[in-house]
């Protein structure tokens, strides 16, 4: 019964083994490797796509930050002269009544032995005056360059988010 047991178990084990089957040594076939080669190159030009997309991309946005920077300057520059130019007419304005307020002491009898002295403070003033108008005619030319360099660089900036809108992220342009 041993011997017929020890008979059974071998027929099964040898049974078996001749229906399993070996794994396969060989090599993948030309087509899978033409398969898989061809996905490597397509990753490789995604990548690369990608990196010039990452690249113009952060091109685009350094150059929107110093054109905004630009803009900012010029509205900057743009406000200090307007400032300065209120300023100096409020102070001919004021020189301007200075003057008046002198002229009609010149015409007061009680004053006539001021009249050099009141004559000496009006040419003052009207020089000062005269200093203050040349000083606001140069303001206004100088504002007149900003309120230009303000606009070009507007437009300039205007000019690079709409490029930026028609950025196409696959790496073209669109148009």
């Amino acid at each position: 019964m041993k011997a017929n047991k020890a008979f059974v178990t071998l027929t099964l084990v040898l049974a078996l083994s001749a229906h399993a089957d070996a794994q396969s040594t060989s090599t993948s076939s030309p087509a899978t490797l033409d398969v898989l080669l061809s996905e490597v190159r397509l990753l490789r030009q995604a990548i690369e796509r990608q990196t010039l997309v990452v690249a113009r991309s952060q091109v685009l946005a350094a150059r929107l930050s110093v054109q905004e920077q630009r803009v900012v300057r010029a509205r900057a520059l743009h406000e200090s002269l307007e400032s300065q130019i209120v300023r100096a007419r409020a102070e001919e304005a004021q020189n301007k009544s200075a003057i008046e307020r002198m002229e009609a002491a010149l015409d007061d009898p009680a004053r006539a032995a001021q009249r050099k002295e009141i004559e000496a403070e009006i040419k003052s003033v009207q020089d000062r005056l005269g200093s203050l108008e040349a000083a606001v005619v140069d303001l206004q030319t100088r504002l007149s360059l900003a309120l230009q360099t303000a606009e070009q660089e507007r437009v300039r900036l205007d000019d690079l988010e709409s490029q930026l809108l028609r950025e196409d992220f696959s790496g073209r342009e669109r148009r």
